[in-house]
Protein backbone atom coordinates (compact mmCIF):
# COMPACT_ATOMS: atom_id res chain seq x y z
CA UNK A 1 0.00 0.00 0.00
CA UNK A 2 1.21 3.25 -0.93
CA UNK A 3 1.49 6.29 1.62
CA UNK A 4 1.71 9.61 0.47
CA UNK A 5 3.55 12.12 3.23
CA UNK A 6 5.09 15.53 3.43
CA UNK A 7 8.87 15.86 3.51
CA UNK A 8 10.73 19.59 4.40
CA UNK A 9 13.99 18.99 1.91
CA UNK A 10 16.77 21.21 2.09
CA UNK A 11 16.72 22.15 5.80
CA UNK A 12 17.87 25.49 4.59
CA UNK A 13 16.50 27.78 7.82
CA UNK A 14 19.17 25.85 9.68
CA UNK A 15 22.10 26.10 7.92
CA UNK A 16 21.66 30.17 7.77
CA UNK A 17 22.60 30.37 11.45
CA UNK A 18 25.45 28.22 10.92
CA UNK A 19 29.03 30.12 10.38
CA UNK A 20 30.62 29.36 7.02
CA UNK A 21 33.63 27.26 7.98
CA UNK A 22 36.05 25.20 6.83
CA UNK A 23 35.27 21.17 8.14
CA UNK A 24 37.19 19.32 9.90
CA UNK A 25 38.90 15.93 8.42
CA UNK A 26 36.97 12.42 8.63
CA UNK A 27 38.01 9.44 7.78
CA UNK A 28 38.41 8.36 4.42
CA UNK A 29 35.67 5.82 3.86
CA UNK A 30 32.63 8.00 5.22
CA UNK A 31 29.19 6.29 4.85
CA UNK A 32 26.19 7.81 5.11
CA UNK A 33 24.11 5.42 5.54
CA UNK A 34 25.78 3.58 8.56
CA UNK A 35 26.31 7.55 9.65
CA UNK A 36 22.76 8.36 9.97
CA UNK A 37 21.52 4.90 11.55
CA UNK A 38 24.00 5.64 14.40
CA UNK A 39 22.68 9.41 14.63
CA UNK A 40 18.71 8.24 14.31
CA UNK A 41 16.93 7.93 17.53
CA UNK A 42 13.35 6.97 18.30
CA UNK A 43 11.07 9.78 20.06
CA UNK A 44 8.33 7.90 22.63
CA UNK A 45 5.66 10.07 24.19
CA UNK A 46 5.05 8.67 27.49
CA UNK A 47 1.29 8.67 27.84
CA UNK A 48 0.23 7.34 24.38
CA UNK A 49 3.22 5.19 23.30
CA UNK A 50 3.18 6.55 20.31
CA UNK A 51 6.57 6.88 18.57
CA UNK A 52 8.14 9.19 16.33
CA UNK A 53 11.64 9.68 14.66
CA UNK A 54 14.70 12.44 15.25
CA UNK A 55 18.06 13.01 14.25
CA UNK A 56 21.14 14.37 16.17
CA UNK A 57 23.31 17.21 14.10
CA UNK A 58 26.51 18.56 15.87
CA UNK A 59 26.14 22.44 15.74
CA UNK A 60 29.08 24.58 16.19
CA UNK A 61 29.08 26.85 19.49
CA UNK A 62 29.39 30.38 18.45
CA UNK A 63 32.73 31.16 17.66
CA UNK A 64 34.36 27.40 17.30
CA UNK A 65 36.39 26.79 14.54
CA UNK A 66 35.87 23.64 13.65
CA UNK A 67 39.61 23.60 11.53
CA UNK A 68 40.93 23.21 14.88
CA UNK A 69 40.24 19.05 16.25
CA UNK A 70 39.61 20.88 19.63
CA UNK A 71 36.13 21.90 18.71
CA UNK A 72 33.37 20.24 20.40
CA UNK A 73 29.89 21.63 19.40
CA UNK A 74 26.43 20.94 20.59
CA UNK A 75 23.80 18.05 20.14
CA UNK A 76 20.69 19.14 17.98
CA UNK A 77 17.78 17.17 17.87
CA UNK A 78 16.00 17.60 14.31
CA UNK A 79 12.49 16.17 13.97
CA UNK A 80 9.45 16.52 12.85
CA UNK A 81 7.22 19.77 14.57
CA UNK A 82 4.26 18.05 14.98
CA UNK A 83 5.88 15.21 16.41
CA UNK A 84 6.50 17.30 19.50
CA UNK A 85 3.26 19.09 19.34
CA UNK A 86 0.97 16.16 19.84
CA UNK A 87 3.12 15.09 23.24
CA UNK A 88 0.42 16.03 25.66
CA UNK A 89 2.82 16.62 28.88
CA UNK A 90 6.16 18.56 29.25
CA UNK A 91 8.58 15.49 28.49
CA UNK A 92 9.28 12.59 25.96
CA UNK A 93 11.39 9.75 25.74
CA UNK A 94 14.56 9.43 23.55
CA UNK A 95 16.13 6.17 22.86
CA UNK A 96 19.70 6.77 23.02
CA UNK A 97 22.05 3.80 22.41
CA UNK A 98 25.68 3.05 23.66
CA UNK A 99 28.30 0.04 21.99
CA UNK A 100 29.08 -2.44 24.41
CA UNK A 101 32.66 -3.82 25.07
CA UNK A 102 31.29 -7.46 23.64
CA UNK A 103 29.71 -5.58 20.55
CA UNK A 104 25.81 -5.56 22.04
CA UNK A 105 24.27 -2.46 22.01
CA UNK A 106 22.29 -0.70 25.33
CA UNK A 107 19.13 1.06 24.44
CA UNK A 108 19.27 4.11 26.74
CA UNK A 109 16.04 5.89 27.43
CA UNK A 110 16.49 9.61 28.47
CA UNK A 111 13.80 11.64 29.34
CA UNK A 112 13.69 14.99 27.51
CA UNK A 113 12.18 17.93 28.34
CA UNK A 114 10.57 19.52 25.56
CA UNK A 115 8.00 22.01 26.88
CA UNK A 116 7.89 24.05 30.00
CA UNK A 117 4.29 24.20 31.21
CA UNK A 118 3.12 22.74 27.68
CA UNK A 119 4.97 26.00 26.17
CA UNK A 120 7.38 24.45 23.52
CA UNK A 121 10.83 24.43 23.89
CA UNK A 122 11.72 23.46 20.78
CA UNK A 123 12.55 25.83 18.23
CA UNK A 124 9.74 26.25 15.07
CA UNK A 125 9.75 27.90 11.52
CA UNK A 126 7.45 31.16 11.84
CA UNK A 127 5.10 29.67 8.88
CA UNK A 128 2.98 26.68 10.37
CA UNK A 129 2.92 25.04 7.07
CA UNK A 130 6.80 24.06 7.56
CA UNK A 131 6.69 20.84 9.80
CA UNK A 132 9.91 20.95 11.38
CA UNK A 133 11.03 21.24 14.77
CA UNK A 134 14.77 21.73 16.57
CA UNK A 135 16.25 21.46 19.96
CA UNK A 136 19.30 21.76 21.86
CA UNK A 137 19.50 18.51 24.29
CA UNK A 138 22.42 19.68 26.68
CA UNK A 139 19.84 21.91 28.99
CA UNK A 140 16.58 19.54 28.18
CA UNK A 141 17.76 16.67 30.04
CA UNK A 142 19.68 15.69 33.63
CA UNK A 143 23.29 16.12 33.89
CA UNK A 144 23.74 12.50 34.15
CA UNK A 145 22.15 11.92 30.91
CA UNK A 146 24.30 14.67 29.46
CA UNK A 147 26.74 12.68 29.94
CA UNK A 148 25.41 9.54 27.96
CA UNK A 149 25.04 11.70 25.30
CA UNK A 150 28.49 11.25 24.45
CA UNK A 151 28.09 7.16 23.62
CA UNK A 152 26.05 8.62 20.50
CA UNK A 153 26.99 10.28 17.21
CA UNK A 154 25.88 12.86 15.29
CA UNK A 155 25.99 13.93 11.63
CA UNK A 156 27.98 17.00 10.84
CA UNK A 157 25.77 20.01 10.02
CA UNK A 158 27.82 20.48 6.37
CA UNK A 159 25.31 17.51 5.29
CA UNK A 160 22.48 19.41 5.46
CA UNK A 161 21.55 20.48 1.35
CA UNK A 162 20.75 23.75 0.42
CA UNK A 163 19.61 25.18 -2.70
CA UNK A 164 23.12 25.12 -3.83
CA UNK A 165 23.38 21.25 -2.62
CA UNK A 166 20.26 20.13 -4.48
CA UNK A 167 21.82 21.62 -7.95
CA UNK A 168 24.86 20.23 -7.28
CA UNK A 169 23.43 16.86 -6.52
CA UNK A 170 21.61 17.38 -9.77
CA UNK A 171 18.10 16.20 -7.82
CA UNK A 172 15.22 15.69 -9.89
CA UNK A 173 11.83 13.90 -10.62
CA UNK A 174 13.25 10.15 -10.58
CA UNK A 175 16.29 10.72 -8.56
CA UNK A 176 15.96 7.85 -5.20
CA UNK A 177 16.55 8.97 -2.35
CA UNK A 178 16.52 7.29 1.05
CA UNK A 179 14.70 8.27 4.89
CA UNK A 180 15.43 6.32 7.80
CA UNK A 181 12.55 6.02 10.66
CA UNK A 182 10.37 3.39 12.69
CA UNK A 183 7.49 2.56 10.72
CA UNK A 184 4.74 0.69 13.69
CA UNK A 185 7.55 1.39 16.40
CA UNK A 186 9.05 -1.48 14.15
CA UNK A 187 13.31 -0.90 15.01
CA UNK A 188 16.10 -3.58 14.35
CA UNK A 189 16.93 -6.25 17.33
CA UNK A 190 20.06 -4.77 18.79
CA UNK A 191 20.01 -1.25 19.52
CA UNK A 192 16.69 -0.17 18.28
CA UNK A 193 18.12 1.08 15.23
CA UNK A 194 15.96 2.68 12.61
CA UNK A 195 14.84 0.81 9.38
CA UNK A 196 15.98 2.54 6.05
CA UNK A 197 13.43 2.77 3.02
CA UNK A 198 14.02 4.46 -0.34
CA UNK A 199 11.75 5.70 -3.65
CA UNK A 200 12.07 8.42 -5.86
CA UNK A 201 10.99 12.06 -6.40
CA UNK A 202 7.81 12.65 -7.74
CA UNK A 203 7.22 16.30 -8.79
CA UNK A 204 8.41 19.46 -10.09
CA UNK A 205 10.12 21.85 -9.43
CA UNK A 206 11.97 21.35 -6.34
CA UNK A 207 13.60 24.87 -5.91
CA UNK A 208 14.01 27.48 -4.38
CA UNK A 209 13.73 25.91 -1.16
CA UNK A 210 12.44 29.04 -0.15
CA UNK A 211 9.09 28.78 -2.29
CA UNK A 212 8.66 25.29 -2.63
CA UNK A 213 7.23 24.30 0.63
CA UNK A 214 7.10 20.47 -0.09
CA UNK A 215 7.10 18.09 -2.80
CA UNK A 216 6.09 14.63 -3.45
CA UNK A 217 8.07 11.21 -2.96
CA UNK A 218 6.72 7.82 -4.19
CA UNK A 219 7.72 5.19 -1.17
CA UNK A 220 6.03 3.01 1.28
CA UNK A 221 5.85 4.79 4.69
CA UNK A 222 3.95 4.08 7.99
CA UNK A 223 3.28 5.53 11.16
CA UNK A 224 6.65 6.52 13.40
CA UNK A 225 8.29 7.50 10.18
CA UNK A 226 7.48 11.04 10.51
CA UNK A 227 10.67 13.33 11.23
CA UNK A 228 13.07 10.85 10.09
CA UNK A 229 16.19 11.91 7.72
CA UNK A 230 15.65 11.65 3.98
CA UNK A 231 19.29 11.76 2.37
CA UNK A 232 20.57 10.96 -0.97
CA UNK A 233 23.56 9.10 -1.79
CA UNK A 234 25.50 7.85 -4.95
CA UNK A 235 25.83 3.85 -4.59
CA UNK A 236 29.40 2.86 -3.57
CA UNK A 237 30.59 6.07 -3.70
CA UNK A 238 33.38 6.44 -1.32
CA UNK A 239 34.24 10.03 0.47
CA UNK A 240 36.66 12.66 0.37
CA UNK A 241 39.25 13.46 3.01
CA UNK A 242 36.60 15.83 4.42
CA UNK A 243 33.14 16.60 4.75
CA UNK A 244 33.42 20.28 2.74
CA UNK A 245 35.14 18.69 -0.08
CA UNK A 246 32.63 15.80 -0.44
CA UNK A 247 29.87 18.49 -0.71
CA UNK A 248 31.64 20.48 -2.92
CA UNK A 249 33.60 18.57 -4.94
CA UNK A 250 31.94 15.51 -5.27
CA UNK A 251 28.39 16.06 -4.38
CA UNK A 252 27.43 12.58 -3.73
CA UNK A 253 25.69 12.58 -0.44
CA UNK A 254 23.89 14.99 1.43
CA UNK A 255 20.22 15.09 4.21
CA UNK A 256 18.16 16.53 1.45
CA UNK A 257 15.14 16.70 4.68
CA UNK A 258 13.11 14.84 6.97
CA UNK A 259 9.85 12.80 6.66
CA UNK A 260 6.97 14.98 7.74
CA UNK A 261 3.40 13.85 7.66
CA UNK A 262 1.16 11.51 5.89
CA UNK A 263 -1.95 10.61 3.88
CA UNK A 264 -3.52 7.24 2.24
CA UNK A 265 -2.40 7.66 -1.83
CA UNK A 266 -0.56 6.03 -4.41
CA UNK A 267 2.22 8.84 -4.92
CA UNK A 268 4.41 9.81 -2.08
CA UNK A 269 4.44 13.65 -0.59
CA UNK A 270 7.72 15.75 0.31
CA UNK A 271 8.12 19.17 2.08
CA UNK A 272 10.88 21.60 1.47
CA UNK A 273 12.43 23.32 4.97
CA UNK A 274 12.35 27.13 3.54
CA UNK A 275 13.87 29.30 6.12
CA UNK A 276 13.50 29.96 9.45
CA UNK A 277 15.61 31.18 12.87
CA UNK A 278 17.29 28.76 15.47
CA UNK A 279 18.12 30.32 18.52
Amino acid sequence: MKIVFKMFAGLLWFLMMCNQLSAEPTKPEFDINTKLMLCTVKIICKETGSVGTGFLINRPCRGEDIRKASWQGLWVLVTARHVFDQIPSDAAILNLRKLEANGEWTIIPVTVRVKNNHVPLYTVNPDPSVDIAVMYLHDKISQDDACKLQNMGAIEYQLLADDEGYKNLKLHPGSTVYCLGYPFGLSSQNGDFPLLRGGTIASYPLLPLHKQKWFYFDFEIFGGNSGGPVYYYEPGFQSAPNILFTLQKSTSQAIIGLVSSQDMANTAYMTPVGQGTLQ
